[in-house]
């Protein structure tokens, strides 16, 4: 139970860019830490978050909303997040309708509307590619969601 509850409030602070940076400061200062590299190195932090196989903080965010996408997906979570993914089912028969997209709410909150859960995590599993998205199992889904995420972090 803490474990869905750790998850559900690294999701609630997706949308607190302050955060991000100290947590982005403080895993960059772990990786000099973890390689023994001095703060004056010229060393990029990038290649080492490379080195240690470390995705970026907003990466990691971005990670664990769509593990709470796909676990809601599956019955895995409770319903008042369940509640909040609505798979997208055309009125009519459509070639996309098998794709396993979602629907992103239009609701118009100015202050957290694309920020929210609701809609950030939607939209972030739209953007994913068919063959993630269409992953039964979880083991598997986070192994190439982290890959897909690497890559594009680094550019690999």
């Amino acid at each position: 139970m803490s474990a869905q509850v750790s998850n559900v409030c690294r999701a609630a602070y997706s949308n607190l860019f302050s955060i991000a940076k100290i947590l982005e400061m403080v895993q960059r200062s772990a990786a000099r830490v973890v390689l023994r590299i001095r703060r004056g190195d010229r060393r990029s932090m990038t290649a080492a978050l490379e080195q240690l196989h470390w995705l970026p903080v907003r990466y990691c965010i971005k990670y664990k909303i769509l593990v709470i996408v796909f676990r809601a997906l599956r019955d895995r979570m409770p319903t008042y997040i369940a509640s909040l993914i609505t798979p997208n089912v055309p009125h009519r028969v459509l070639r996309s309708a098998d794709r396993a997209l979602l629907v992103v709410p239009r609701h118009n909150l100015e202050r957290y509307g694309r920020r929210s859960f609701s809609r950030a995590g939607p939209t972030l599993w739209n953007a994913l590619p068919e063959d993630l998205r269409s992953t039964e199992c979880m083991n598997k889904f986070k192994a190439h969601l982290k890959t897909f995420y690497f890559k594009i972090a680094f550019n690999v």
